[in-house]
């Protein structure tokens, strides 16, 4: 799948967005031969703003909300993290976190052809994932400070990857 079909199948899901009141923009993402086309958004919780990226690959749409950057933390605390984004990913529905150059993402995964209603629902375990996240955190004796990640990807996206 090349370039300009990425593109277009990106384009359907803005207009999602659009119809959720989600501001984005599209990016390209990359360097020289090895870029493609992403929308970047950002998802406010608890007065915090989170960046969320979303691309195409294949016959999939990926959409990885930037949670935390877990470089710095010491060994105990990031640790405690893992263990609590691995039994997220148990527990919640069409949740997951991944790790990818020590910040955590929560991401969903959707086929192209999804319609907005189906989309929606995806889009908003988000959301559920986040609150449960940070609110377990905080009942944690370790304080992890949950910042704003807005920025970031636009920072890195030379660096980031598919």
């Amino acid at each position: 799948m090349g370039y300009q079909e990425e593109r277009k199948n990106l384009e359907k899901f803005s207009t999602h967005l659009e119809k959720m009141g989600v501001p984005f923009n599209f990016k390209d993402i990359g360097k020289e031969e090895e870029v493609f086309p992403a929308i970047i958004c950002t998802y406010r919780h608890e007065e915090i703003d989170f960046d969320v990226i979303i691309y195409n690959i294949a016959n999939w749409i990926h959409v990885k909300c930037l949670v935390l950057d877990v470089k710095g933390f010491p060994s105990q605390v990031s640790l405690s993290i893992f263990k609590l984004a691995l039994k997220l990913n148990y527990d919640l529905p069409e949740t997951t976190f991944s790790l990818y150059k020590n910040k955590l993402y929560l991401e969903i995964d959707c086929l192209i052809d999804i319609d907005y209603d189906d989309f929606l629902e995806e889009f908003n375990s988000i959301p559920m994932g986040l609150n449960t996240f940070i609110s377990t955190l905080r009942k944690k004796e370790e304080e992890v400070k949950i910042a704003s990640t807005k920025g970031t990807l636009e920072k890195m996206k030379e660096k980031l990857k598919r």
